[in-house]
């Protein structure tokens, strides 16, 4: 027999010694010594092979809780199911590897093959399913469920993580929900984030956002502080009553009265658009294989609808143009991410400038108050004056009206640029004037548009100057001829009448 060979056979012996020590102890509850144990149960080779004090513990499977030493109501099922711990205390492993490497660690529920199986200290750890947290080394308070689940992670704290490959990506993030397969598949290093839909989450190139939510399928957020609901095909998100904004006044700084009204409103472009969807979702990452055909049918749909709004840059550049700060544009952080619009924001300039509108009304309803005031004031001073000038003018229009129904008796003959009739229209007495310095005899007579001769006169004077009384006759137009020597010179006359 070789050296070797006897090795075995007295290590042989030797674990068998040991077991029937610790059969001993679990039937008896009574243990002396470096065995000093209670209530242990192990089955497989080398299963509870190290264990000293420790007691409640149960081992199935080959090297399962073979390093325990002093740890306390350990449960292993599974080969080599928290192999390595040692004085780890209410550890639960089910599955070939689960919790291998755990050493310290408490309160850790593992289920299914590798799952848990790079724990070493850390605490309070669930993981159902095929290699859920595999790589957890020291985080804490972690719960994966689903094939594959916070699969990265090493020293993450507080995670959730329900579906397959849930918090795919996640390694030193904490605080992080995930439900639903592949959400929050790309985050690393975020916390407090929120993913309720498959593929749920920041998109490629946002890996280490904080306090965000989406919630749907494919629903994609890209900042930080930012809640998305739905995807790209959605049309319509709401319920039975408004969304309300905390608007309490105790918490509020720094309150101006500075928001443009008009001068804003005026620089904003009210357009009708479509959405270009596949881009947006090429943008977000999105792959267009991935979606289901009701899915894409449900973009298609969505293409079509014409919708009214803004362009998010035209709004910035219109605030920026004011010195506005305004808090209804999303700027994102960088050229990767979407613009957005929130557009309850713009009530607030809207109502500013309904109130400078309603301003400007009262100002210009005042002044015309004012300015009739003052018109009765006039009218009262002087209402027999304007009634006077009111009635002249009457009369003046009839006759201009007379003289175009009668607009053949209104021809001017004659070179009468020495001849002036005067004042024409006239409410009565008219003065007729002509320079004769030929001293010639001048006739001088006035007709009705019939023709007839109601008044008529002669003179040889140098200067002529006579008057015509009107003040007996109709109202119309008269015609005055002047005859001096050989030229005969005719004026249309307007009489209003009294």
């Amino acid at each position: 027999m070789t050296t070797g060979t006897t090795f075995r056979l007295r290590s042989t012996a030797a674990q068998i010694l040991r077991r029937i020590a610790l059969l001993a102890c679990c039937c008896t509850g009574i243990s002396t010594g470096a065995l000093a144990q209670v209530q242990n149960t192990n089955t497989g080779t080398n299963s509870l092979f190290s264990n000293t004090t420790g007691s409640y513990n149960s081992a199935f499977g080959y090297e399962s809780l073979y390093s325990n030493t002093t740890g306390n109501s350990n449960s292993a099922l599974g080969a080599q199911a928290l192999r390595s711990s040692t004085t780890g205390n209410y550890n639960s492993a089910f599955g070939h590897f689960s919790l291998f490497a755990n050493t310290t660690g408490d309160n850790n529920s593992a289920y299914g093959h590798r799952t848990l199986i790079s724990n070493s200290t850390g605490d309070d750890n669930c993981a159902f399913g095929y290699n859920a947290l595999p790589a957890n080394t020291t985080g804490l308070k972690n719960c994966a469920f689903g094939s594959q689940a916070l699969i990265s992670s090493t020293q993450g704290a507080e995670n959730v993580a329900v579906g397959y490959y849930a918090l795919l990506s996640n390694d030193t993030g904490n605080y992080n929900t995930a439900v639903g397969a592949q959400s929050l598949q790309h985050n690393v290093s975020g916390e407090c984030n929120v993913a309720v839909g498959s593929g749920a989450g920041p998109g490629l190139g946002s890996d280490n956002l904080s306090n965000s939510i989406a919630i749907g399928c494919n629903a994609i957020v890209s900042a930080d502080n930012t809640t998305v609901i739905g995807n790209s095909s959605m049309t319509s998100i709401g319920g039975y009553a408004g969304w309300s904004n905390l608007s309490d006044g105790r918490f509020k700084n720094n309150v101006r009265e500075n928001v443009p009204g008009i001068s804003f409103i005026k620089k904003l472009r009210p357009v009708t658009y479509t959405y270009n969807l596949r881009s947006f979702d090429a943008f977000s990452g999105l792959d267009d294989n991935t979606t289901t055909p009701r899915y894409a049918a449900a973009r298609k749909a969505k293409e079509s609808i014409v919708y009214t709004g803004f362009i998010a840059q035209e709004v910035e550049k219109a605030a920026e143009e004011l010195n506005f700060n305004f808090s209804g544009v999303d700027k994102p952080s960088n050229d990767k991410k979407a613009y957005g619009l929130r557009y309850a924001e713009f009530v607030v300039p809207i109502v500013q400038a309904i109130q400078e509108q309603q301003e400007t009304i009262e100002t210009q309803q005042n002044v015309i108050e004012q300015q009739k005031s003052e018109i009765a004031a006039i009218r009262q001073q002087h209402g027999s004056e304007i009634s006077a000038l009111q009635q002249r003018i009457e009369r003046l229009e009839r006759l201009l009206l007379s003289q175009e129904k009668t607009g053949a008796g209104s021809i001017e003959t004659g070179d009468n640029s020495s001849l002036h009739v005067y004042p024409n229209p006239t409410d009565g007495m008219v003065k007729v004037s002509l320079n004769n310095k030929a001293r010639q005899l001048v006739a001088l007579q006035i007709a009705d548009v019939k023709g007839t001769v109601i008044q008529n006169r002669t003179s040889s004077d140098a200067a002529i100057n006579t008057t015509f009384d009107l003040a007996g006759y109709p109202a119309g137009n008269y015609m005055l001829t002047v005859t001096q020597g050989s030229q005969t010179m005719t004026k249309v006359i307007i009489f209003g009448g009294k």
